[in-house]
Order: structure tokens, then C-alpha cells, then sequence
């Protein structure tokens, strides 16, 4: 022995015989809480005063308020004894970041008796390192270790902090989208992997990141990129394919460092990936296509901007949607509708349709939303899942594009909607309006007239006009240069037009203006006109716009037919029009019980020129045509009661027989019989009668001797005033009421029996004093007029009957009936014997007016 060096040793401690530690339900999570089993058994008796101390890992909390340990309880040993409980709980300490946890021993303890508890602790956020992962136990007396030991504890895996994962667009299940991912890393890394867990179907293959390099499989994504610890990372994985199944949806996160895991978080709550809404047919119709009652033509055009409409969607939910959640009915683009709450409805489709119960309003111009069975319990399923309901509302729609969108909300979480991969619901096509303007040449009734049609088509695609003329309207075969006759409508029997280029080329001008022939009714039920314009588009002829026009009303001649209106009496009647012409026919049609004459009896032509009428029927050639005002007039035979359909059609005609102007239906007087006149009857005998004119000169601004006869058969009670009316330019020449001659007979006013202030009347007043009344007989009237230098058209004379003395015209209401007589031409003469015997008679009952 070269050296020898002798020194005191250390002392070795004996270790416990028995000390485990449990984590009783397996839990690695960092930060999480963990409940501990604890099981020691001592090599030595345990003596009161004895200090037993058990001290965690770094970063183990064991503390609830301090000194109380968390969650502490003794447990029974396997022999069921609670060895030490005497000693009461333990106190807690977590200092320098290790939980101590210290037991003061009370009474004895015999040695390998097993001391067994339970308390609960947390874990770090990350493991401890290596060499300080240990639970450890030490038995001391008097400040001397009796006995100790060391526990491996479990690992810790580090939990990423604040992780949300959420989409970017508000998208439904089957979607591509973008989704948002954002944590803090408990450690550093340099790579993250997402893999989806629920629902199935996450395709990543095609995803791109917005912050460092990926790569990608179906069902997970790797990113790589510096992740550093407590800083927040946040990135957009761009092009997922989403599940076609909606649903809550959860993930496992994972960081990674030279391959080894770093932090974790697993099952972290995603978005909810809203169920898909599935749009089976669209269809929009025309505020017109709801009544085609009211609007038969309007209802067979597409809707137009600008003008309500309904829009109808047949939909199928993949999820159930429930009793108090809100569906959201929103158009949106350029050309977005404006909708209306009102009239919004919901319909479960099938045999049977029913209706669901909603309460609607409009959350923007654009935008409604429908509480789905309000009043229903939150668990009662509204929609059905996969079934087919047809969503219909209201709108306006506007010009440019447009889309649909539906989406479902709990609150503010979306559940369904139908935005996917290639968008929201395309919007329906509406059509623009046309600006359309006709101009007829003069639209008589029964004529065939020109027609200027124009039409500014903007930015319409147009191949083919299409005109839809009123009821009644007729297009001849061949309407104009580009313009043939089509079918009618099937519905309402109203013509069509096309006009359309030669080529069927499109029509590129602007404004488009035609002229076409159309032959216009004697009536029409309504007055208004439509264009269809009708274009290719991607192959197919559609229509791309339409118009309607208010239109014309059909223009009847100004046309008047009068004649003394008492029932089987004959009279003149009288026939006074107004025509653009140029007409050398004229065709009369009376109701069928009037019998009209003009070939054995007189025909007053009034100025007509080489005026040949013949009968059946009745018309009236003339050698120059007519144009203006005109008036003849014939003799007629009238019924004894008023036709059904006391009216007069009158045709004219030009030289080759065409309809150039006409008048349908004017209106004939009531014939009176002797209802009121206070008469006795008799059948078939005229009350009154043979209304006659008899002049003694006609030459230019003569003076002439008028006598105006009539007769009564029957004694007449009510007639208060007999008044004369001169055609236009004659004036009578009566300056005082002896200058009018009138029959002995004739019951006067004893006073004011005549006036004659009016030079083109003059009015005979009938005795008011209820002594004398008009005898049946004979009456004359004879005065002094001047004749004018040439006749107005409408030379025509009136003798009119007034049951009031107040009447001062033949229209007047109180006028009874006035009888038409045809007057004189300049030149014109009389049967002389008659009117010299009628003019002796006149001037001695003149002269005895005088002596009276």
C-alpha cells in the first residue's frame, strides 16, 4: 500500500417499501386537471410528531386555497383501515412552483401499515424536464430523514392554447371554402397538422396555406412554418373541399419538432358546417300570370323589370330544421329584387300540400326572414330533413344579374344554406320593357287601315315582332312588306301579326318602324295592343321583351239620325255625318221593324250630288265624292213600339267599294205612343202625324212665306208650346205676334202666345189656363223668313213638341218629339196650287189676327 486515506462515509436512507403514485384516469393533457391516487407503506414505525412529505413535479399545482390541498380524501387500505386519518388532511404549499404537500403524524403508526389518498392536481402546460419528473416522499423525524422515495410521474403533453377554427364564408356542407385557424403554442415548433375527425369527407388534396409550406392528403393537412412559443399563430388554409354531410365539426391539431410532438389539442370544436339547401326548380311568374283572368294576354309574356312578380323555389333541407329558427330569403348582384314580406309562404310539397307557419319580415330591401313555427315548441322539427317544400314570396325584379341565396339560423349560428361551390342560386332572367307607339290612319270601324308601328327595341336581341291586335282586330293574309298573319290565340281568339326580316337576320337598329294593314271592328271589348319580340339566344328562340299600348278607340263617323219618333206614324228621317272620305256610296242599315223608301218615295238629298239611292240595301250613289259634313234624308215607316235595339250602322264607301269610314251603332229615339200625352188611343193610329213644309219662294236672299203643318188624332192635353227651329242662315222676318199666321183652332196663351225674339225660332205657347186644349185636327204655321244666299249642309227644319214652354232647341229634354223636315234648294219650288191655297187661307186668318 503505496497511500491509505481514511474519511467519513455518508448515510444511507432506507427507501419506502411501498410508494406509488396514480393518475387515476390517465390524463396527459397540460393544464388539465387530474385526480391522484397516492399509496406509501413506511420500513419504520410512524410516532407522533413525525413530518411525512410528498413533493410534486415542477409545474404541478396541488393548492386550492392555500394551506387546503385540492380535492384531498384518505382512502381505505386493502385491510379497509384509514391509517393516519387521525392526523387530520394535510396542508399544501406550491412554492417555487412544486406542490408540498406536509402530514404532521399524531399518534403511532405501525411500520408497513399502507397509507392510501387521493387528491387532485394540474398539469403543467408542458412536461418537466427529464430529470425532474418525479413525485417524491420523505418520513422525517426531528429534522432527520427516517426513509424516502421517488415515483416516476407521467408525461405531460403540452395543450395548444385558444385554438378556433372557423370558415371564412358563410358556406354549406359540399362546398369549397376557406377555413381559419388560429392558437398559441405552449412550445416552439416548426410544423402543425390538422386532421379532421367529424364529420367524414374533408378533402384536402387541392388546399393551399396563406402562411408557409404545406402538404396535404385527403384527410389531413401538414403546414410547415415557425411556430414559436406564446405567440399567437394564425393562418387561412385556402381550397378545402368541405364534407357533404353538415354537422358540428371537430379536429386534432399537433405541432412537431424534428419530428417529436410538441403541443397538441385534441377534439377541438370546429365550425358547425351548415347543412346544404338544395334547389330543385325555379320558376317566376308575372304579377299578370297570377290573374290571367284579368290580364288573359299580359299572362302568356315572361316577367318584366321593374314589375311585381312571384318567384317560386322547390328546396330540400339535408339537416332538420326546428320550430323557432329563421330562415333567411335574400336576392343579391346588381339586379337584385326587391322583396315583399307580405303573402310569403312556405309549402311542404306531396299530394296534399301543407302549409308551414311562419312570421315574416323584411330585414333589408333585398331581404327577408321567416320565423319557422313561431308558436311551436324549440324540439318540434319545422322542415323536414330531405324533404322537397316550396318556398314562394313577392318581388320587383330589377334590371342585371342576380342571385338567390337561402340560409337557416339558430340565433346567429348559420345551420343550412344553399351558397356551394359553384355559387348561390342563379336569379331568373326578366325581360326588359319595350317602348312601343302606333299610329293609325283613321281607324273607322269596318274599315281596313294603315298602321305605323314603332318599337325601340335597347339592348333586346330581336328576330321576330310579334302584334297582338285587340278583340276583333283582322290582319289580312299579307299585312305588309314584312308582315304576315299568324294563328290566333287559342285563348282569346285575338289576331297576331309577325313581321320579321326576309332572312330572319336579327334587327339591329334601335328604333324599328313598320307600317302594316289592319282591318279595325265595329266594336272592341278593350283597346290594347302588344308586342312580343322574340330572339336567339345560345341556340334558342326565346322571347327577350314585350310591350303593350294603350291603343286607339275605333272612331265612328259624328253621326246623328233623327226623325219624329211616334209609334206607326210615317216621317221623314234624317241623316246627318261627318266623313274624311272619299265617298261615293252610302250604306244605311235601320232596325228591321223600320221600313226605309227612297225609289217610289222622295229622297232628300240636302246638296248630295247625282244622288241615286236603291233599296235592300238602302244606298245612296253619288256622281262626286263626299268628304265633310253631310245630311239627307228619306222617308220611313216606323213600328208601333221601339225595337230591342233601336240603333243605325252607316257604311260609306269610295269608288271601288272599299269601306273608307263608317259609324256602327247611333243611337235611334224612343218612338212615343200616347203614354202621357194624355190622348185617347187608338191601336195602330198615329197620335200625331203629317209633319209638312211648304215654301213659297227659294231664291237667293228672297223673301219666302213658310207654312209648317201637323196633325193630331186625338184631342191632346199636355203640349205646352209648339216650337220652330229655321235651318242655319234663315231668319224669320216676325217683328210682333201678329206676324205669324196659325190655325183658328190652335189653343193660344191668352197672353204671350208667341216669341219670337230668336231670329232662327220662333215658339208658339199653348193657353196654360187648363180651359182649352189641342183638338184633334189640323195645324198651320205660317210666317215670313229670309232665304240665304246659299243652303248649309244640314238644311233641315223643326217642328218640335214641348211639355214645358221653357224649350228653346229640338234636344231640349222637354221636348216630347221634334219632327225633322227636310228644306228646300235655292231654286227649289213648291206645288204652287197648294201653297196659293194655303197662302189665301193664311193672309185672311192673318188679317183677322190683326182685327182680333
Amino acid at each position: 500500500t503505496l497511500d491509505l486515506v481514511t474519511f467519513d462515509g455518508y448515510r444511507v436512507v432506507p427507501v419506502l417499501n411501498l410508494w406509488t403514485v396514480l393518475n387515476e384516469n390517465d390524463i396527459h393533457n397540460g393544464l388539465a386537471d387530474v385526480s391522484v391516487e397516492f399509496m406509501m407503506v413506511f420500513p419504520d414505525p410512524l410516532e407522533g410528531g413525525d413530518v411525512l412529505s410528498v413533493q410534486g413535479p415542477p409545474g404541478f399545482t396541488c393548492v386550492d386555497t392555500v394551506p387546503d390541498c385540492k380535492d384531498f380524501s384518505y382512502l381505505p387500505s386493502s385491510d379497509s383501515s384509514l391509517h393516519l386519518v387521525d392526523s387530520g388532511a394535510p396542508t399544501c404549499t406550491f412554492v417555487g412552483a412544486v406542490c408540498t404537500i406536509r402530514f404532521v403524524v399524531f399518534s403511532a403508526v405501525d411500520a408497513n401499515a399502507p397509507i392510501f389518498f387521493r387528491l387532485s392536481t394540474t398539469n403543467p402546460a408542458m412536461e418537466p424536464g427529464t430529470g425532474s419528473n418525479y413525485w417524491l416522499v420523505s418520513h422525517v423525524r426531528d429534522d432527520v430523514p427516517i426513509s424516502t422515495a421517488a415515483a416516476v410521474s407521467w408525461n405531460v403533453e403540452s395543450q395548444l392554447e385558444n385554438v378556433f377554427i372557423v370558415l371564412s364564408d358563410s358556406v354549406g356542407a359540399g362546398s369549397t371554402a376557406t377555413i381559419n385557424v388560429n392558437f398559441t403554442a405552449v412550445s416552439n415548433a416548426e410544423a402543425l397538422v390538422i386532421i379532421p375527425i367529424e364529420p367524414d369527407g374533408f378533402d384536402f388534396s387541392n388546399a393551399s396555406v396563406s402562411l408557409g409550406v404545406s402538404s396535404s392528403s385527403t384527410n389531413e393537412i401538414q403546414i410547415n412554418t415557425s411556430i414559436v412559443a406564446s405567440e399567437t399563430v394564425s393562418l387561412s388554409i385556402e381550397n378545402v373541399l368541405l364534407p357533404s354531410t353538415g354537422g358540428q365539426t371537430t379536429f386534432d391539431v399537433v405541432t412537431y419538432e424534428n419530428s417529436l410532438q410538441r403541443d397538441e389539442k385534441l377534439a377541438v370544436l370546429g365550425f358547425f358546417l351548415p347543412g346544404s339547401i338544395s334547389v330543385m326548380s325555379t320558376t317566376l311568374t308575372s304579377f299578370y300570370r297570377e290573374q290571367p283572368h284579368m290580364y288573359p294576354i299580359e299572362s302568356l309574356f315572361p316577367a318584366r323589370a321593374s314589375e311585381l312578380a312571384r318567384a317560386e323555389f322547390v328546396v330540400s333541407f339535408q339537416l332538420d330544421v326546428y320550430a323557432g329558427y329563421r330562415l333567411q330569403v335574400a336576392s343579391e348582384g346588381p339586379g337584385a329584387r326587391s322583396l315583399t314580406p307580405s303573402d310569403f309562404f312556405v309549402v311542404l310539397c306531396g299530394t296534399v300540400e301543407s302549409m308551414v307557419e311562419t312570421s315574416v319580415v323584411a330585414i333589408s330591401l333585398h331581404a327577408l326572414e321567416a320565423t319557422l313555427m313561431p308558436s311551436s315548441d324549440s324540439t318540434t322539427v319545422a322542415l323536414v330533413a330531405s324533404a322537397q317544400y316550396k318556398i314562394s314570396l313577392w318581388c320587383t325584379p330589377g334590371a342585371g344579374a342576380n342571385t338567390w341565396r337561402f340560409d337557416v339560423r339558430d340565433t346567429a349560428t348559420l345551420m343550412s344554406t344553399n351558397s356551394g361551390n359553384s355559387g348561390i342560386t342563379p336569379g331568373y332572367q326578366v325581360l326588359p320593357s319595350l317602348s312601343l307607339t302606333l299610329l293609325p290612319e283613321r281607324p273607322a270601324p269596318g274599315t281596313t287601315t294603315n298602321l305605323t308601328i314603332s318599337v325601340e327595341k335597347g339592348d333586346a336581341v330581336v328576330n321576330e315582332l310579334s302584334l297582338i291586335g285587340p278583340p276583333g282586330y283582322i290582319f289580312p293574309d299579307t299585312c305588309g312588306s314584312l308582315c304576315t298573319a299568324g294563328q290566333a290565340l287559342t285563348a282569346t281568339n285575338q289576331r297576331v301579326a309577325h313581321i320579321a326580316l326576309e332572312d330572319g337576320s336579327s334587327m339591329s337598329d334601335f328604333n324599328l318602324t313598320f307600317q302594316i294593314q289592319v282591318q279595325v271592328p265595329v266594336s272592341t271589348s278593350s283597346t290594347t295592343w302588344f308586342v312580343e319580340a322574340r330572339g336567339w339566344v345560345s341556340g334558342t328562340k326565346l322571347a327577350t321583351a314585350w310591350a303593350s299600348h294603350p291603343g286607339f278607340p275605333v272612331v265612328h263617323m259624328p253621326s246623328v239620325v233623327s226623325y219624329g219618333a211616334v209609334a206607326n206614324v210615317r216621317t221623314q228621317l234624317v241623316i246627318e255625318f261627318a266623313t274624311s272620305g272619299p265617298a261615293t256610296r252610302i250604306l244605311l242599315q235601320a232596325p228591321a221593324t223600320f221600313v226605309l223608301s227612297c225609289m217610289t218615295d222622295p229622297l232628300w238629298s240636302l246638296g248630295l250630288s247625282g244622288a241615286n239611292c236603291s233599296e235592300d240595301p238602302l244606298t245612296i250613289t253619288v256622281t262626286e265624292p263626299l268628304v265633310g259634313d253631310i245630311a239627307f234624308a228619306l222617308q220611313a215607316d216606323l213600328p208601333s213600339t221601339t225595337p230591342d235595339n233601336c240603333t243605325f250602322n252607316l257604311l260609306v264607301e269610295d269608288g271601288n267599294e272599299v269601306a273608307v269610314d263608317a259609324a256602327y251603332g247611333v243611337l235611334g229615339k224612343s218612338l212615343e205612343d200616347d203614354f202621357g200625352m194624355g190622348v185617347i188611343a187608338d191601336s195602330g193610329i198615329p197620335w200625331i202625324s203629317d209633319a209638312t213644309l211648304i215654301w213659297s219662294h227659294s231664291g237667293a236672299n228672297s223673301t219666302s212665306l213658310i207654312t209648317m203643318r201637323i196633325t193630331f188624332a186625338f184631342e191632346v192635353r199636355v203640349i205646352k208650346a209648339v216650337l220652330v227651329t229655321l235651318p242655319s242662315g234663315f231668319a224669320h222676318l216676325v217683328t210682333s205676334p201678329y206676324e205669324m199666321a196659325i190655325s183658328r183652332r190652335f189653343p193660344l196663351h191668352p197672353t204671350t202666345w208667341l216669341e219670337y225674339a230668336q231670329a232662327d225660332s220662333l215658339k208658339v205657347v199653348v193657353d196654360d189656363t187648363g180651359i182649352l186644349s189641342i183638338s184633334a185636327g189640323e195645324y198651320s204655321f205660317s210666317f215670313s223668313v229670309t232665304v240665304p244666299s246659299s243652303m248649309s249642309w244640314n238644311n233641315i227644319w223643326y217642328i218640335s213638341l214641348c211639355t214645358l214652354a221653357t224649350c228653346s232647341s229640338p234636344t231640349d229634354a222637354t221636348v216630347f218629339v221634334s219632327f225633322p223636315l227636310a228644306g228646300f234648294g235655292i231654286g227649289d219650288s213648291y206645288d204652287m196650287t197648294s201653297a196659293v191655297s194655303h197662302f189665301g187661307f193664311i193672309l185672311c186668318f192673318t188679317l183677322a189676327f190683326w182685327f182680333h
